[in-house]
């Protein structure tokens, strides 16, 4: 997990947490934020998406460091916010030029996803 709103605050933080390949054949990546803040995720995706082919909400960390920054699991108290992460963050994804719809761009080579980890409580709901 790469806390967004260091992502987006310092070139430093992104030149160390995300290294990619240059040579050969790319696997799969999907990014793992952490966030609490539409824009703060929003931003984060659109700085990483050209190194990655997707971008994932952590809503599972139950690290007590996490949950008292409102972070990971203390997310899943937090759907509303939840959805407007998700929201904001394909926006900005399309605007940026992504595809970001679901099945119709999976094998769109500008296709990106949007997922959200979430933690599985006694409550399903």
């Amino acid at each position: 997990m790469i806390l967004a709103k260091e992502f987006n605050r310092n070139s430093f933080a992104r030149d160390s947490d995300l290294t990619i390949a240059t040579e050969g054949p790319q696997a799969l990546t999907i990014l793992q934020f952490g966030a609490n803040d539409p824009t703060e995720l929003a931003r984060a995706s659109s700085l990483a998406a050209h190194a990655v082919n997707g971008v994932d909400l952590n809503c599972g960390c139950p690290q007590s460091w996490a949950c008292a920054e409102t972070l990971g699991a203390a997310l899943m108290n937090k759907r509303e916010l939840v959805r407007d992460m998700v929201i904001e963050t394909r926006s900005r994804l399309a605007s940026d030029g992504w595809a970001v719809g679901l099945d119709k761009d999976m094998d769109n080579p500008k296709g990106r996803s949007v997922s959200v980890k979430i933690r599985v409580h006694d409550d399903l709901r």
